[in-house]
């Protein structure tokens, strides 16, 4: 009987209501961590994606620098370079530069003012 009446009294105190608040807050202590973890592995994903983005990037850009690096060890490649920085011509070659036409004139006037617009300048050059 009394055996009967421990276990009654131990299953009270497990089920009492400080003993299920201490078991929810381990509980929730215990979700919190786990929650924390996994947005630190999502960061972490994310950052590792970033980084290999840019591993790519600097790869293409170095094969890009190292096929112009070769492309100026020859003798064209860096006439090539040469001509297009400094504008310059080798001996018997003429250089050409266009002009754009549109670019040269400079009307500063327009002719098809609206008549509050002329009205308005005839006032003010009379000022």
């Amino acid at each position: 009987m009394r055996e009967l009446q421990q276990k009654q009294k131990l299953k009270r105190r497990l089920y009492s209501t400080p003993a299920l608040i201490l078991l929810a807050f381990i509980t929730f202590m215990f979700i919190r961590g786990t929650y924390i973890v996994f947005e630190k592995k999502v960061e972490s994903a994310q950052y590792v994606k970033t980084l290999s983005d840019k591993e790519q990037a600097l790869n293409k850009e170095q094969t890009d620098l190292t096929a112009n690096i070769a492309s100026l060890e020859t003798e064209s490649g860096l006439e090539k370079e040469v001509k297009a920085k400094y504008n310059v011509a080798k001996d018997g070659e003429h250089v050409v530069i266009l002009v754009d036409q549109a670019a040269t004139t400079t009307d500063t006037a327009p002719e098809h003012l609206p008549w509050y617009e002329k009205a308005w300048n005839v006032i003010m050059s009379a000022l």
